[in-house]
C-alpha cells in the first residue's frame, strides 16, 4: 500500500488508530486545608470530564476499568500563613504501594513568601480492575496549608494508545 496514494474505502476500515479511553480531568473548585506533617491526598472535587466515571470526586481516587498504560499529572497550588521548608506532591498507585513519582520542593532560604506550585506526572500500568490512583500532598509549615480553588490545580489521566 503506497500512502501516498488516495483511497476510497466502502466498507469498514479496522485495526486502525485508537482511543485514549477512560480519561478524566478533575480540578478543585474550593480551596482546601492541608494539616502540617500530615501526606493527604488531595480530593479535585469537580470533575470537567471523566468519560467512565473512574475518578471519584469525594475520595480523589481514579480506579481505570481498562488495563493498560495511563499518563498521568496533577498540579497544586496554594500558600500557607508560615514559613515552610518542604512540599512533597506525589502520584500514588495503591495508596501504600508504590509511589510513582514525586515533586520535592525543599526550600533553604525561602521565606515570607509562603506560595507554592507544584506538579508532577508519571505513566502508570494499570490492570482494569483494582489498581487506582490518586495525588497526595505533604508540607511542614507547622500550621494548615491552603491548596487554592482553581481550575489550574487539577488531576488528569488518559489511556495511552498502544
Amino acid at each position: 500500500m503506497n500512502l501516498a496514494d488516495t483511497y476510497a474505502f466502502t466498507g469498514t476500515v479496522t485495526g486502525a488508530g485508537g482511543v485514549n479511553t477512560p480519561n478524566f480531568l478533575a480540578y478543585r473548585n474550593a480551596s482546601l486545608n492541608i494539616s502540617s506533617g500530615t501526606e493527604t491526598t488531595l480530593v479535585y472535587d469537580v470533575e470537567d470530564y471523566d468519560t467512565a466515571s473512574n475518578y471519584d470526586n469525594s475520595t480523589g481516587i481514579f480506579t481505570p476499568t481498562t488495563a493498560g498504560k495511563y499518563y498521568v499529572s496533577a498540579t497544586a497550588s496554594g500558600y500557607t500563613t508560615q514559613d515552610f521548608d518542604q512540599i512533597k506532591f506525589s502520584i500514588w498507585k495503591n495508596d501504600t504501594s508504590t509511589v510513582l513519582s514525586q515533586f520535592r520542593l525543599v526550600l533553604d532560604t525561602y521565606k515570607n513568601g509562603n506560595s507554592f506550585r507544584v506538579q508532577t506526572s508519571c505513566i502508570a500500568q494499570m490492570n482494569g480492575s483494582s489498581d487506582n490512583l490518586r495525588a497526595k500532598v505533604y508540607q511542614n509549615s507547622g500550621t494548615n496549608m491552603v491548596v487554592n480553588g482553581t481550575y489550574l490545580n487539577s488531576f488528569t489521566a488518559f489511556k495511552i494508545i498502544e
